[in-house]
């Protein structure tokens, strides 16, 4: 490898990219689902699935909490989010509008 390609390939590795930070919404949630199964893997609702646990975030997105859900992205790739706040019943809640699915 030559000097300046690794220099050139360094550069990219290296180069600042922006991050967006915006307010998670409701069609940000398949990204969330999949963010969720990469970090936590081994998780209960991990283990229900994809749709599981897109659901379970979009309760909390839209039920009956007070909640901030933040999401970081780059370019069109969501890379990390935050739900926060206060939540009434969160998992039992969740669990009584989706045990049909289960």
């Amino acid at each position: 490898m030559t000097n300046e390609k690794w220099k050139m390939e360094n550069d990219m590795v290296h180069r600042p990219t922006d991050i967006v930070i915006r307010k998670i919404q409701e069609n940000d949630l398949p990204h969330v689902a999949a963010v969720h199964l990469l970090a936590f893997p081994d998780s209960a609702l991990s283990m229900l699935g994809t749709e599981a646990v897109r659901r379970y975030y979009e309760w909390q997105l839209v039920g009956p909490h007070e909640v901030t859900a933040i999401s970081a992205y780059i370019n069109t790739e969501l890379v990390g989010f935050c739900f926060g706040g206060m939540f009434r019943g969160a998992l039992s809640g969740f669990v009584r509008n989706n045990q049909k699915n289960f």
